[in-house]
């Protein structure tokens, strides 16, 4: 068909983009999950890039546009025909959006009616469980990400109001200089809803008592877990009770980072037990609240983790613009809207915790 052979071109046009790739710069793709009724969305978040960063000629970053169905040609063309930037689209291989062989339909549909009355924001919804998972896991290995070093998750109906003046993908290849490339960007942070996650903290906490060595010794989760330290893994008394997760996060819906340290046998250690334990289909562990707590757990959080305070975004209810003076002349948001500082419980635990580079 049209789509099987868009997707065979896209492959094959994708490995002799990155042959010819320039030496000096960093190899770096805008990576997009969406659906075909979204076209108008994506067209929307992506100009607006365009505008702000990826128009410029030393941008220019290819967009991978991929859905767990299959793209509409419409969608296609509609996406194509309305930015500058070169498209490659693909498709969320089926293993990558089902359930692990563990966790059986019936339970996980009996897990999502129980979520459903409870109110769990999204929990019924089959599809969301298979979305955050598909982040939690899988979205490193897809095919057409293969050549690259670093991704901008960007989703479909997002804004973006301040003129970059740098290069963000230069920036996460300076702070990975000391990380083995490994380094994560975020932009707005947040409290997450307990409801989703209630034995998140306890499974990863496990996973780091029974993987202390995993642990790095400047990790960041105190800035999450206030109190925690090294020892809290290896001293027997303390347990996930004493030193409790806030629920603080980086909201993945903007999100930086190298892919060097999604695809690391730490990160996929982390990954596959939060697996194991079934949390994404029997509660509705969201894959923010994982990308974050691996990064804090297994990064030096000061040198590795990123705030990209000059990139103005927003996203649904929450937004974050510029503080600095001269941040904000590049920008078109109010800084009085920032969402960071009205939710500022979790932006001092940063601050106290020396993340946010100031």
């Amino acid at each position: 068909s049209f789509v099987q052979t868009r997707y065979r071109e896209d492959a094959g046009a994708i490995a002799r983009l990155l042959a010819a790739w320039p030496e000096d710069k960093p190899r770096a793709a805008i990576f997009v999950l969406a659906r075909n009724q979204e076209a108008m969305g994506v067209v929307q978040s992506l100009k607006e890039l365009e505008a702000t960063f990826n128009g410029n000629v030393s941008a220019m970053y290819p967009y991978v546009i991929v859905n767990n169905g299959d793209f509409s040609p419409s969608f296609m063309q509609v996406v194509e025909r309305s930015v500058a930037g070169r498209c490659f689209f693909g498709k969320v291989p089926q293993e990558h959006w089902s359930y692990p062989a563990h966790v059986s339909a019936e339970a996980a549909a009996k897990a999502r009616a129980q979520q459903a009355a409870a109110n769990v924001f999204h929990g019924e919804l089959e599809s969301y469980h298979f979305m955050c998972r598909y982040f939690s896991g899988f979205f490193m290995h897809h095919p057409l990400l293969r050549g690259f070093d670093y991704y901008w998750r960007v989703e479909p109906s997002v804004h973006f109001y301040c003129h970059l003046q740098q290069d963000p993908f230069l920036t996460m290849q300076a702070c990975g200089e000391g990380s083995k490339q490994a380094a994560y960007g975020w932009n707005i942070v947040r409290l997450e809803l307990m409801s989703t996650i209630p034995s998140l903290w306890s499974t990863v906490f496990q996973f780091l008592r029974d993987n202390a060595t995993l642990l790095h010794p400047n990790n960041g989760l105190a800035s999450v877990a206030p109190g925690f330290s090294r020892v809290s893994v290896t001293d027997l008394r303390v347990t996930e009770h004493t030193v409790p997760y806030t629920g603080c996060h980086y909201w993945s819906n903007f999100e930086i980072g190298s892919l060097a340290f999604f695809r690391s046998e730490a990160y996929q250690a982390f990954f596959a037990a939060l697996e194991r334990s079934g949390g994404f289909f029997y509660e509705r562990w969201g894959d923010a609240p994982v990308h974050s707590l691996a990064a804090l757990a297994l990064l030096d959080a000061r040198a590795a983790i990123h705030f990209f305070d000059d990139i103005g975004y927003r996203h649904d209810d929450a937004m974050h613009c510029p503080q600095a003076p001269d941040a904000v002349r590049h920008c078109s948001c109010m800084p009085a809207v920032d969402f960071n500082q009205h939710q500022s419980y979790c932006k001092s635990l940063q601050r106290q915790a020396g993340l946010l580079g100031q």
